[in-house]
């Protein structure tokens, strides 16, 4: 692991966080065989045994005319509903290890872990061979934003009476941050890890209104309702990110978002590490643990956005 180290960027004072190492981003996981359940919306998991009750759900969808998939990992404990990385589905958190990584956690009560799908191969990431406009893109999208704000949370917060804190990295970080910073009311906080904030990546400049609704580097540079306002203040937030490879688009997007955040003071935990630290699922592990651990402390965010090492 790589040492601390003070570094300056644009005049603010930057503390790198721990450093990493780097592979790419697993490919999607191949979708998983579910026995038939005794309701017909749960499936027990019978693949591992797990010290808590692990089920899987279909939510049916008006909004996106069929089903969303997500998985349920305890019961007890903070809801943090965690967004798979590109192309990947609601399996991908256990199979590439972040639920073992959380596993004390949920086994002590103090988060139940809520993994939900995405629909990234009719947004931002077509399948080979297949083509989408820039309008039918955003569209969809807008769909999956309504799906999780009219259906998604109302259940999850029928079925376990608190505020969730939201989660992901790489592509999950975007979705993580991304309705947090529309639909702050509600949520108890977001730690969003090598994300990026800005659709422009995806889908060019921010010229269509859902464009610019679901670009966080953009909308927030309107004014701000009081109520808005007053969730984030009262909620946590985290964005984290690397220095090191994979992460330039990441890093560059989560430093103009922390000068946001700033100018409309906005309190926020925005860390960076160091230049070892990249796109990789052992350091969103260890980045992960160490903000939730500090969120489950009761330690607030900053009176004003800030690096923090």
């Amino acid at each position: 692991m790589g040492k601390h180290r003070s570094i300056k960027r644009e005049g603010a004072a930057v503390h790198a966080g721990k450093a990493g190492i780097n592979r790419p981003v697993p490919e999607k996981p191949q979708p998983k065989k579910l026995k038939k359940a005794p309701h017909p919306d749960v499936v027990l998991n019978e693949e591992r045994e797990w010290p808590f009750p692990v089920t899987e759900h279909e939510l049916k969808s008006e909004h996106l005319g069929q089903g969303l998939l997500y998985k349920r990992y305890g019961e007890q404990g903070v809801p943090l509903v965690a967004f798979p990385t590109s192309e990947a589905h609601y399996t991908q958190w256990e199979d590439f290890g972040m639920i073992e990584a959380l596993s004390d956690f949920i086994e002590a009560g103090a988060i139940q872990v809520w993994t939900v799908d995405t629909y990234d191969n009719d947004t931002f990431f077509p399948l080979p061979g297949s083509f989408l406009q820039r309008g039918d893109a955003i569209n969809t999208y807008e769909a999956y934003m309504n799906c999780l704000h009219d259906e998604f949370f109302p259940l999850l917060g029928d079925q376990t009476g608190q505020k969730p804190v939201l989660t992901g990295c790489s592509m999950g970080g975007y979705h993580s941050g991304n309705y947090f910073l529309r639909y702050p009311e509600g949520l108890a906080g977001v730690i969003a890890m090598s994300g990026i904030y800005s659709l422009n990546h995806f889908l060019g400049e921010p010229d269509l209104d859902l464009i610019k609704a679901n670009s966080a580097l953009e909308f927030l540079n309107d004014d701000i309702p009081e109520g808005k306002r007053w969730a984030y203040r009262n909620a946590h937030m985290v964005f984290c990110v690397g220095q090191g490879d994979g992460e330039q688009d990441m890093l560059d997007d989560t430093e103009a978002l922390f000068h946001v955040l700033a100018e409309q003071e906005i309190p926020a935990w925005v860390d960076i590490w160091g230049e070892s630290a990249t796109h990789d699922w052992p350091w969103w592990k260890e980045q992960l643990t160490q903000h939730l651990t500090k969120f489950l402390e009761g330690r607030e965010p900053p009176l004003l956005t800030t690096f923090e090492g």
